[in-house]
């Protein structure tokens, strides 16, 4: 069929010379058979067959498929919205280290952007803190609370009195942090962390009434021991000695607590709530491949909560200062 030229659009025959086709009507000659070709290669975004990667098992399944062909988990749109997330999220970051750097930056905060606080010096705060500038940092304080400034609940567990407060909860953060992170994940690891730390807080509330006030992350702390111990008394036939070390170190620490007078009421809290926590959240189901999503979005939205409170702290801040200073 020398005579004909096959439609680059509907693939009949046509007459050898002919600008058009009689049967579609497209265009012939060289332009034509290159929008075909590119046609081909990128087709219309109505005309494409997508695909999305299954939630769950990884694998690709259609955008407008309901489940998934291979492991029939429901492709909904939390789920979706989780991939997403999780395809965003650093795969390495260490949520740990990370935690560990907010503090320190932190606690050097007020050394850099509040000298001018009256009797406000640097070695005075290094050894026992200052209390206006940790009431300005977000620091727990009864009034304040009753006045409604909740979000103090979040952020005090991110403050420090002090640099041997700081140096002793961190030090147990990297130690106790680390495996348990690895355990449960960053999503849910941070997530408890927080959780348990608010929890302290609030039970040292209770008890304080007015009077409340503290700042640290030892509520947090405790709550990562609670965690521990909550996991190895679940699997005590292999976790015995690491129960025995867990169960020490919180009642060595409540002891020392005491002694000092710190806030056992946020401590016990704390410990309390994590053993509850890792007890209902088991490791081994939390980190399913099945609720690996979900865990990024409980991460994400624990880490929009706090960085929302410390906006509401930031926000807070003048007229708290102005009060005081007034002496209101």
């Amino acid at each position: 069929m020398s005579n004909y030229d096959k439609c680059p659009a509907c693939g009949k025959w046509v007459p050898h010379g002919h600008d058009e086709c009689p049967h579609c009507g497209q265009q012939q000659g060289l332009s034509a058979h290159i929008k075909s070709f590119w046609s081909v290669l990128f087709p219309p975004k109505n005309e494409r067959k997508s695909g999305a990667l299954c939630v769950a098992c990884d694998r690709l399944v259609g955008v407008d498929d309901e489940n998934c062909p291979y492991c029939g988990v429901p492709q909904t749109g939390v789920r979706k919205a989780a991939r997403m997330v999780n395809d965003v999220l650093p795969s390495t970051a260490n949520v740990t280290q990370l935690t560990l750097g907010v503090l320190v930056v932190l606690f050097i905060l007020p050394i850099l952007t509040m000298g001018d606080l009256p009797e406000f010096s640097v070695a005075d705060y290094l050894g026992s803190g200052n209390n206006l500038a940790l009431m300005l940092m977000g620091a727990n304080y009864g009034p304040l609370l009753e006045y409604g400034q909740y979000w103090r609940l979040v952020t005090a567990t991110f403050l420090h009195i002090g640099a041997m407060h700081i140096v002793f909860n961190g030090y147990a953060l990297h130690v106790l942090g680390n495996p348990l992170e690895a355990l449960y994940g960053r999503g849910w690891f941070f997530f408890m962390y927080v959780l348990t730390g608010v929890a302290g807080n609030l039970l040292s509330w209770a008890a304080n009434g007015i009077s409340f006030a503290n700042a640290g992350a030892s509520g947090s702390i405790y709550g990562l021991i609670g965690m521990g111990i909550s996991h190895c008394w679940r699997h005590r036939w292999v976790n015995r000695e690491l129960l025995r070390l867990l169960v020490t170190w919180a009642i060595f620490g409540l002891v020392f607590g005491a002694v000092v007078k710190a806030d056992n009421w946020a401590h016990i809290g704390g410990l309390l709530s994590g053993g509850a926590l890792a007890w209902v959240l088991r490791a081994e189901v939390v980190t399913n491949r099945r609720f690996k999503n979900l865990a990024n979005i409980v991460g994400l939205v624990t880490v929009v909560v706090v960085v929302a409170c410390f906006v509401m702290a930031l926000l807070a801040a003048p007229e708290i200062k102005e009060a005081v200073l007034s002496g209101r």
